[in-house]
């Protein structure tokens, strides 16, 4: 048996003595062959001048690479076979170059670039390692980059390179017997259409970031969970790790997404730099409570999503898609059973647009900034928005302009379902018998906690509730100033069709008990009439009847609520029928008690000798009718500090203290105050 050395020359070794050889190799433990550069001739892997004490590194070895001398290595008519490469601290940016592979067949720190230059394998390079243990490829220091990378090893390869770019430029390749390749530090960048060559799983870790930069960087699907990238998350260990589709580029990798928890809920899972396509299938690992977070985020361009996105577990997983950019779901956003639910959100100031009839969750929807917008599809299907409540936020925008309309509507409530916010929508609206509109309101970024407060919802087209619609009006302090602070207000700069069968619906639940008409003992606010003006028609729009009935609108030995048509505006009416016990000295806002918010009114107007519009003098802190605020009512505040019921008798022989033991009452006052604020 003969080899043949790259100079042509020969040497006959005899079978036992190559037997020998191959026992002792396999015998010994592989040494650490140092490069040197040395040779005279050129920078082949097979010249032994080019290697520290002139022995060329074997299968069993581990190969260093150092210095600046001959940083071009290459393997054409070697096929170098090393356990494993890398280039120490004091290492230049070599390339190794040539047409043969280099294979590497160990397991720990397998590729190591431990230098703070970039290292470049032009040459193909393949892992074959065989055994249970991790294939690491990590570039500690500085950059790696790859021509052609097979992963034939029999475990998976973990690329770990924290605060480091590893670069394949050529193809990632499925060797005989390879498994996958998770990334867990560092940025990982695929540049090549890998479809043909990478059939084998992917996946992200830790707070690693794949990028993809061309079409099918990230490989074939077969159509089966086995072959999907993997984006990790959960509870058991820190994945905050990203997928980014960069460029121009389509991919139809499936894509299984981990849920993350609180801590990391605003870690994105897959990025959009650019118009991308994703044709692969989305689907969720989350939990409900424990990881439920999964973000999609467009940073720019366009996110186009042709293919399902389908909640595949039992139960409610929550979805968020965000970004200054735009998302186009062209495919279906649905469950894939009954019980299987999606629930959305808008973040960021892009825009989320639902096309065609894919759409058909049955989640809630919240707009909670940016805008979520609806249209037909080019064959003219509709997406079905089956959302019990749809939340648009403050600032928010949910656009149904671009939906073929329907019997005259761009979007038609049904059911049951809510509309609710302080946002705008864009278009024609109908609501049908049973719907709410509900202005004001908010949600936390879980949709799971709902509170309403006091806010405008605007309607930029126009909105019909004369079958059945019904306006929702929260009051929230007791206060006809402040419109969308204190109370609800639905703006329509359209048309607004009342009449029929509309429903004016109030609520006082925001006020604390105390404070609402149906009070045991109501607060001095129902002697009075009042009036709101809850529906303010801008621009051209036409106001068509009014509400056809109100719903809590009756309160026996109190008042009477009604509407009035103004214009184009509807004004609620409370006719008061109340006389109200006198006031207890001190409290300002008629909670029958006088506290901190007492003092902090008082505090707010002191000094004061002009009425405030908005506010009665008592109000302002004038207990005595001087129509000023002073010491005077300071001294009064601090006389009557307490949860004081105030009944007719003691309200009306409560002692004013004289101004000379104001100092003394009004700090004791103050302290009280301080205490309670400290609790």
């Amino acid at each position: 048996m003969q080899f043949l050395s790259r100079r042509g020359s020969s040497q006959a070794v005899g079978f036992v003595g190559l037997c020998s050889i191959l026992l002792t190799a396999i015998a010994a433990r592989g040494a650490t062959v140092v490069w040197s550069g040395g040779s005279l001739i050129d920078s082949s892997l097979e010249d032994t001048d080019n290697w520290v004490g002139g022995v060329l590194p074997t299968a069993a070895d581990d190969v260093v690479f150092t210095g600046s001398v001959r940083t071009d290595p290459y393997t054409t008519g070697v096929f170098p076979t090393y356990n494993t490469v890398a280039f120490d601290e004091n290492a230049s940016a070599f390339t190794i170059g040539g047409s043969d592979a280099l294979t590497i067949g160990g397991f720990a720190n397998a590729i190591v670039n431990n230098s703070t230059a970039t290292q470049t394998f032009a040459a193909p390079v393949v892992l074959t390692g065989a055994g249970t243990t991790n294939t690491e490829i990590r570039a500690t220091s500085g950059d790696l980059i790859f021509g052609d990378l097979t992963i034939g090893n029999s475990s998976t390869t973990r690329v770990q390179a924290a605060g480091q770019t590893v670069t394949v430029n050529g193809n990632v390749i499925s060797g005989v017997g390879g498994k996958s390749i998770n990334h867990d530090s560092g940025t990982i960048v695929y540049t090549a259409d890998n479809t043909a060559t990478w059939t084998t799983r992917m996946g992200v870790n830790y707070d690693a970031v794949v990028r993809f930069t061309a079409d099918g960087a990230a490989g074939a699907m077969d159509g089966t969970t086995d072959t999907a990238f993997i984006i990790q998350g959960g509870i058991d260990n820190p994945h905050r790790g990203t997928v980014e589709l960069v460029g121009d580029i389509t991919i139809n990798k499936w894509f299984q997404l981990y849920g993350r928890p609180e801590e990391r809920k605003d870690s994105i899972q897959l990025r959009s730099i650019g118009d991308n396509t994703l044709q692969g299938r989305l689907y969720p690992n989350a939990h409900a409570t424990t990881h439920p977070y999964i973000n999609i985020e467009s940073q720019s361009g366009l996110l186009t999503i042709e293919s399902d996105i389908a909640q595949s577990q039992s139960g409610t997983r929550f979805l968020r898609f965000r970004g200054d950019g735009y998302i186009d779901i062209t495919g279906t956003l649905a469950g894939t059973a009954v019980a299987n639910i999606w629930k959305i959100a808008k973040l960021g100031s892009g825009t989320l647009t639902y096309t065609g009839p894919g759409i058909n969750y049955r989640g809630d929807t919240a707009v909670l900034e940016g805008t979520l917008a609806v249209r037909t599809d080019d064959v003219g299907n509709v997406p079905t928005i089956a959302s019990p409540r749809i939340t648009v936020a403050a600032g928010a925008t949910f656009d149904v302009s671009a939906v073929d309309d329907l019997g005259g509507a761009d979007l038609t409530l049904l059911g049951t379902q809510t509309i609710r916010g302080a946002g705008t929508i864009v278009g024609d609206v109908v609501a049908s018998d049973g719907t709410i509109v509900s202005p004001g309101g908010t949600v936390n970024e879980l949709l799971t906690t709902y509170a309403n407060t006091a806010g405008t919802l605007t309607f930029n087209g126009s909105l019909d509730l004369s079958a059945g619609g019904n306006l929702a009006w929260d009051l929230t302090a007791l206060s006809e100033a402040n419109p969308g602070t204190d109370f609800d207000v639905l703006a329509v700069a359209g048309d607004l069709t009342l009449g029929g069968t509309s429903l004016l619906t109030l609520n006082f639940s925001v006020l604390d008990e105390s404070l609402r008409p149906d009070a045991a003992t109501p607060v001095a606010f129902w002697g009075s009439d009042r009036s709101w003006k809850i529906v303010d028609l801008g621009g051209s729009g036409i106001l068509d009847g009014d509400f056809a009935s109100i719903a809590n609108g009756t309160f026996i030995d109190v008042g009477t609520f009604s509407t009035r048509v103004s214009g184009s505006d509807v004004f609620l009416d409370f006719d008061s029928v109340y006389t109200p016990p006198p006031a207890v000295p001190g409290d300002a806002n008629g909670d029958n008690k006088v506290d901190e918010q007492d003092a902090k009114r008082l505090a707010e107007h002191w000094g004061s000798t002009t009425k405030n519009p908005e506010l009665t003098w008592w109000q302002m802190g004038d207990f005595n009718g001087d129509n000023k605020v002073d010491a005077r009512d300071a001294a009064i505040l601090a006389a009557q500090w307490g949860d004081y019921t105030g009944s007719a008798e003691s309200a009306s022989t409560t002692a004013v203290p004289e101004p000379g033991i104001f100092a003394m009452l009004f700090g004791l006052a103050l302290a009280a105050l301080r205490r309670r604020i400290e609790r």
